[in-house]
């Protein structure tokens, strides 16, 4: 089904009243598929809405190339927030030896960059300088499955409803640690929601 997706199965219609577009890498490595997704991203774009992009795996990554990735992001207009993890921002980046420097070169290509760093917290870097946000309380991890995304609905929601970037990285941190504490990519609503505040180390 996602390699069937078109630009005809994303109409204006399903734009109205989004203020954040999140893209997955997954949706840019299939070349028909990529053309839909750009050209949604850059109609959100003009609509006034921001767009975000997850890297989401470092193997299909390496496959294309860190340029050809970035180019694809070029060619959405601009990202306003890109949510690579570890992995995924030391290879785009392509230089530098910690999670710091590589939000720092990463921000050439977005307005706000987020390095997942899973039980170490996450950096940001946005144009007022770059922050390391630290691991919160740790529970057992279960699953890892499901992390990154997670962190990005949490940190999404939190900026949605006014928080700053630091902060709604912390927010992304608690569901990333109430995913990793349930088997399976999407816990049970509420579930684990005591262990998971401020419960963030293996997030991402």
């Amino acid at each position: 089904a996602n390699l069937g997706l078109r630009a005809a199965d994303l109409p204006d219609v399903l734009l109205d009243g989004v203020g954040t577009l999140l893209v997955s890498g997954y949706a840019l490595f299939d070349p028909h598929v990529r053309d839909a997704v750009v050209d949604l991203a850059r109609r959100a774009r003009d609509r006034g809405a921001a767009v975000a992009v997850d890297p989401a795996s470092v193997g299909f990554l390496s496959d294309v190339g860190p340029s050809v990735f970035l180019a694809w992001l070029d060619a959405m207009g601009g990202v306003d927030l890109l949510l690579p993890n570890r992995a995924e921002a030391a290879l785009l980046a392509g230089e530098g030896s910690d999670p710091e420097a590589w939000a720092e070169v990463l921000r050439r290509r977005a307005r706000t960059v987020v390095v997942k760093l899973g039980a170490d917290g996450a950096v940001v870097a946005t144009a007022a300088g770059t922050v390391a946000v630290p691991p919160a309380v740790a529970t057992a991890v279960v699953d890892p499955t499901g992390a990154g995304d997670a962190f990005a609905a949490g940190f999404l929601a939190a900026r949605s409803a006014g928080a700053d970037p630091v902060a709604a990285a912390r927010a992304g941190a608690v569901l990333g640690a109430r995913a990793v504490g349930w088997p399976g990519a999407r816990p049970p609503d509420g579930a684990g929601a005591d262990a998971g505040r401020g419960a963030g180390r293996a997030a991402g």
